[in-house]
């Protein structure tokens, strides 16, 4: 098979003009172009030409308007009007209209940049807006606190489906179940003591709702040595207890889409961006490791040249 690719130029006259650029606010678009051509001396002809293009000169309005029905969304575009209420409103409206960089806004706000930059991303690209959490489902009862007598089972539920994006988004409700039972392993010698709980667990979560446990052992009830008796004590060996631990390790978003090359023919640059916003780190948790924007090289096609024939066998 033979066939011939040809180099296209905005030189051409038979190509019409580019229509405008198709998309959402914020978000990347695309744009195309169509030309005529009676040539026959060519297998195949590249009659259609797309590429990529950013949707510019949106407007605050417009965002409110895509955010419209989207609680969350909304609640993030309203978190930045409150935060610009004391900004030059030439320079918001530049932030809405064109790419912001994140250096333009640090130098424009001081503190919470961060916070600020998660909620732009979420407004403009829909890129890691925020997330409610949901309830997995709950585990299966435990065994009896206790081996003789009254005691207690739980049963756990966590808040990680989905996890929240930050802690007041949490689950409403309770993540941890109780219920009285009755340990039936009784022996025939029950008179042992109880020694004094151990000390508490530590949490058994680094972030979120967990739990913690302590212990006590039960022993003989005099100083004889009958420890070759199974000794028996009622009540519960195991007390469980609530906690909550508030440190949240920052997480990625998703990436974003890239962006148009920078370039209209040879060799030119784009990027992406995420934002550490899944979960947004709080309290003494870690920060988000790796890059928060990447960019590589991108090709769109030769600004000048000549037909160029490809045989493939």
């Amino acid at each position: 098979m033979e066939y011939t690719k040809y180099n296209l130029t905005n030189s051409d006259p038979n190509w019409n003009k580019w229509t405008d650029c198709k998309g959402s606010c914020g978000e990347t678009g695309y744009t195309s172009r169509y030309r005529s051509t009676t040539s026959s001396d060519v297998l195949c002809e590249f009659n259609h030409e797309w590429k990529t293009c950013h949707i510019l000169g949106c407007t605050i309005s417009n965002y409110t308007k895509s955010a419209e029905g989207n609680e969350l969304r909304t609640r993030e575009l309203n978190y930045i009007l409150q935060r610009a209420r004391n900004a030059n409103r030439m320079i918001i409206d530049a932030f809405f209209s064109g790419n912001c960089n994140y250096y333009a806004l640090k130098n424009v706000f001081t503190n919470n940049i961060d916070r600020l930059w998660n909620a732009l991303l979420c407004v403009k690209h829909n890129l890691g807006c925020p997330v409610k959490g949901g309830w997995s489902k709950w585990s299966s009862w435990s065994k009896c606190t206790a081996t003789c007598g009254s005691g207690m089972q739980y049963r756990l539920r966590y808040c990680d489906h989905p996890s929240p994006s930050r802690t007041s988004l949490n689950c409403s409700g309770n993540h941890i179940e109780f219920k009285n039972c009755l340990g039936k392993s009784c022996t025939a010698k029950t008179n042992g003591t109880w020694c004094k709980w151990m000390k508490w667990s530590g949490c058994s979560v680094r972030q979120g709702n967990g739990i913690v446990v302590r212990k006590r052992f039960c022993r003989s009830s005099n100083n004889n040595n009958d420890s070759f008796h199974v000794m028996s004590c009622s009540g519960p060996h195991t007390e469980i207890g609530r906690c909550y631990s508030s440190a949240v390790d920052g997480g990625w978003s998703e990436w974003q889409k890239w962006s148009p090359c920078s370039a209209t023919c040879d060799a030119g640059t784009r990027y992406r961006i995420r934002s550490c916003s899944r979960p947004e780190p709080e309290g003494s948790g870690r920060q988000c490791e790796g890059e928060t924007v990447q960019t590589n090289i991108c090709y769109v096609r030769p600004c000048k040249g000549v037909k160029t024939i490809i045989n493939n066998y």
